[in-house]
């Protein structure tokens, strides 16, 4: 499941709301419960930029893959952790490149 582009219930900031969208997969199921951690995509690309934020171009040759409808922002600040059983489906998943990206700004975020 590591780097499928899923889709799943996210909270907002007060965790009292939630939506459902497509998330980043970042692991494989870990534990008894079997949780991903999930980081946040939004076609919100303009807004409140990061920069850990990878952005996904709807005419990027790669971008068909993702299963994504828009050009979208992969927020790699926002994460979560949901077990396999609330994921709703699969939408695509990133090519290696887009991977690649994907690994530097995690270790850059994380100071890996």
């Amino acid at each position: 499941m590591k780097y499928r582009v899923l889709f799943a219930p996210f909270p907002f900031g007060n965790l009292k709301t939630r939506k459902f969208r497509p998330v980043l997969c970042l692991t494989e199921p870990q534990g008894k419960h079997k949780e991903l951690l999930l980081a946040y995509i939004s076609t919100n690309i303009a807004g409140n930029k990061m920069p850990s934020d990878l952005v996904i171009w709807k005419n990027d040759k790669d971008f068909a893959m993702t299963g994504l409808k828009e050009s979208s922002v992969i927020k790699l600040n926002k994460l979560l952790t949901l077990p396999k059983a609330m994921i709703l489906g699969q939408l695509g998943k990133l090519s290696p490149a887009q991977i690649k990206k994907v690994q530097a700004k995690l270790k850059k975020l994380l100071d890996l």
